[in-house]
C-alpha cells in the first residue's frame, strides 16, 4: 500500500525552507513599515530585539510557529498573510514595496507629527489626487 503524504497545498512544493523564511519576512518588513513602526518597536510587541526582527525580515532565520501567530493576532491579520499570495491573504493593497521602503518609512513618521487635523486630511487628499486614487468614504 502506498502511503504517500500529498502537500496539503501548492505551498510545500512551492518554496524550500529558505525561500519561504524570506517570503515571509518580507511580508513582516512590509506590514511593519505599514504601522511606521522600527525595527526595535515591532520587536517589543512581539517580544523579540529589533535584531532578531531584522533576522527574519532578511530570511536569515525563520520565525517560528508561535510567534508567527502572535504577530498575526497582534497585527489582526489571519497567519497565512505572511506567506499567501497577495490576492488570497488579507488586504494586502497597502503594502509598501520593499525598494520604496524607507521613503515610506520617513513619509509616515513625517505625517505622524503633523499635529493640526486639518492639514493631515489635506495632504492624504493631496496625495492621493498625486497618485490617481479615488476618495473613499468620508470616514477613512
Amino acid at each position: 500500500m502506498d502511503r504517500r503524504v500529498e502537500p496539503v497545498s501548492s505551498l510545500e512544493s512551492d518554496y524550500s525552507a529558505p525561500q519561504l523564511a524570506l517570503k515571509v519576512g518580507r511580508r513582516i518588513k512590509e506590514v511593519r513599515l505599514e504601522r511606521g513602526l522600527s525595527r526595535r518597536d515591532f520587536g517589543a510587541k512581539l517580544g523579540v530585539s529589533g535584531q532578531q526582527i531584522e533576522k527574519y525580515e532578511n530570511g536569515k532565520d525563520a520565525v517560528p510557529l508561535h510567534r508567527l501567530l502572535t504577530l498575526a493576532s497582534i497585527c489582526g491579520l489571519p497567519p497565512q498573510a505572511f506567506w499567501g499570495d497577495a490576492d488570497t491573504a488579507a488586504d494586502t493593497s497597502g503594502a509598501v514595496n520593499a525598494a520604496d521602503s524607507s521613503s515610506a518609512l520617513q513619509l509616515i513618521r513625517a505625517y505622524r507629527r503633523i499635529s493640526d487635523t486639518k492639514v493631515r486630511r489635506r495632504l492624504l487628499q493631496l496625495v492621493k489626487q498625486m497618485a490617481g486614487v479615488e476618495e473613499e468614504s468620508a470616514g477613512s
